[in-house]
């Protein structure tokens, strides 16, 4: 399992690029790997029922309806 996580392309693309601008932005790198993990586990969970559902969850998407709540 956590090797198939690591080789998703898609996952860790999205996790990269927000790693990037949330240390541009200064943000804590604690922060960040928390949102990530957080992100990840939604992520992976999502996959397991529908991967074609997956590849449409970015991490952008995650976040905005983390700031709709």
């Amino acid at each position: 399992m956590m090797k198939d996580a690591i080789n998703d392309k898609f996952m860790m693309e999205e996790c990269n690029k927000f790693t990037r601008k949330m240390l541009e932005a200064k943000m804590s790198i604690n922060t960040i790997c928390a949102l990530v993990k957080e992100y990840q586990t939604k992520y992976l969970y999502i996959k397991s029922q529908d991967e074609e559902l997956a590849k449409r969850f970015t991490l952008k998407m995650w976040w905005n309806s983390r700031e709709n709540k």
